[in-house]
């Protein structure tokens, strides 16, 4: 008598796990650097909300100024902590970044995002120069790491 048996043999299940690990190994990849992506397009709108509040202070004073509290400043949603001349900066939610306003000077000054680790190394930084002098400019420069 001849029995039927139903199921999957054990090299059909290996073949199976090995298709699956090997997908996954080239997914994973890609879904980070989207992570890394979305973080990366989140400090750039807190960097372009402190250049509106740097244009702002700009035309109330006549000069950039730099923001306070001074030095590198993280920025989490609702805290509205960072300040430029009187404008307070609540930009949502920015939780592997902190801020920075440097080099200033009348007509100028550099905004910097830095990682703070995770995802994002403490070497990933991206930086926007302001210039308010003739037509404000944003020139990105950066060193994400991938």
């Amino acid at each position: 008598m001849h029995k039927n048996h139903d199921g999957f043999t054990l090299i059909e299940l290996i073949i199976t796990v090995v298709i699956v690990g090997i997908l996954a190994s080239v997914a994973y990849p890609s879904y980070l650097r989207f992570i890394k992506d979305g973080h990366t397009q989140q400090a750039k709108a807190i960097i372009i909300s402190l250049i509106t509040a740097e244009k702002i202070a700009r035309e109330r004073t006549g000069v950039c100024v730099a923001g306070t509290p001074g030095g590198w400043v993280s920025i989490n949603t609702g805290d509205g902590i960072y300040t430029v001349d009187t404008e307070r900066i609540d930009t949502g939610e920015a939780p592997d970044f902190e801020f920075q306003i440097s080099n200033v000077n009348a007509n100028s000054c550099t905004i910097t995002a830095r990682g703070l680790g995770g995802m994002l190394t403490s070497a990933d930084t991206i930086i926007c120069d302001y210039n308010a002098a003739g037509n404000p400019r944003h020139v990105w420069s950066g060193t994400l790491n991938d």
